[in-house]
C-alpha cells in the first residue's frame, strides 16, 4: 500500500514543471523587490539631469501644466505597477520574467519623469505606452495559477 502512494507521489512530482531559474529566483523576493525599488528611484532620477522645465513652462505655461497633470496620473499607473510587482516578486517566477518586468517599470518611471520634466515629450510618451504594454503582455503570459490569488487575497 505505501509502495503505491510512494509511486503516485514520484509520478506527481516528476509532472511538475520546476527549473533551476525559477526556484532560484523565487528563494530571493527580497533581493528583487530592493531592485525594483532601487531602480525606480535612478529611473525616476535620471531624466531630471537633462530637463529644463522652466524654459518650456515660460513659453506655453497652460501646456506645461496639463503635461504635468498627465505625468501625475502616469505616476499613478507606474506606482501602481511597482506595487504589484512587490507583490509578485513574492511568488516564485523565472529570471527572464523578473528582468523584463523591472525594465518595464523602470522604463515607465524614467518616462513618467521625463513627460513631468517637460523633456523629450515624443520619446517619453513612446517610452511609457511601450513599458505598459510590455508589462500587460508580461502579465497575461506570465502563468501564476488562480488558485495563488485565492491563497493571497
Amino acid at each position: 500500500m505505501a509502495a503505491a502512494s510512494d509511486a503516485a507521489h514520484e509520478a506527481t512530482t516528476r509532472s511538475l514543471p520546476t527549473t533551476t531559474t525559477t526556484r532560484a529566483a523565487a528563494t530571493r523576493p527580497g533581493v528583487l523587490r530592493c531592485v525594483l525599488l532601487l531602480g525606480c528611484a535612478i529611473a525616476a532620477a535620471a531624466p531630471l539631469a537633462w530637463a529644463d522645465p522652466t524654459a518650456a513652462a515660460a513659453h506655453a505655461p497652460d501646456l506645461a501644466r496639463l503635461l504635468r497633470g498627465m505625468a501625475l496620473v502616469k505616476a499613478v499607473f507606474v506606482t501602481a505597477g511597482a506595487a504589484l510587482l512587490l507583490w509578485r516578486f513574492g511568488h516564485p517566477i523565472a529570471r527572464k520574467t523578473a528582468a523584463l518586468y523591472l525594465v518595464a517599470v523602470w522604463a515607465g518611471a524614467s518616462a513618467t519623469t521625463m513627460i513631468w520634466g517637460l523633456a523629450q515629450l515624443v520619446g517619453a510618451s513612446v517610452l511609457f505606452h511601450a513599458a505598459f504594454l510590455l508589462v500587460v503582455l508580461l502579465a497575461i503570459r506570465d502563468g501564476l495559477p488562480p488558485e495563488r490569488f485565492a491563497r493571497d487575497g
